[in-house]
């Protein structure tokens, strides 16, 4: 994909940030790697800062086409970030901060 219009090269990260203090508190412990990115619906991924929620929207919604998923679960990631992007947080997968099967906001 071309570069988000937010200025980053790529608008997700690996979700480190959000476990830094556990790994830390536990470093004896085996830690996943973390991906950047989303390799499907309910799964863990990427984490997009608040910041570029809505310039990875616009650019997800502009190259929809040429993803690999299907038109379904394009529209969930879209729809659980517009809930992040009107929230001002950020977006990560499997966060289940929305949830559109029980059609509510934690």
């Amino acid at each position: 994909m071309p570069e988000p219009e937010n200025g980053s090269r790529e608008p997700f990260t690996a979700p480190t940030a959000l476990t830094r203090l556990l790994r830390q508190e536990f470093p004896r412990l085996e830690w996943p790697a973390m991906t950047a990115t989303i390799a499907g619906n309910y799964t863990v991924g990427g984490l997009v800062p608040a910041p570029a929620v809505p310039g990875t929207r616009d650019q997800l919604a502009r190259h929809r086409d040429e993803m690999k998923y299907d038109a379904l679960d394009t529209e969930k990631i879209d729809e659980a970030m517009s809930v992040a992007e009107h929230l001002g947080i950020a977006f990560y997968e499997a966060t289940e901060l929305y949830s559109g099967m029980d059609g509510n906001l934690n």
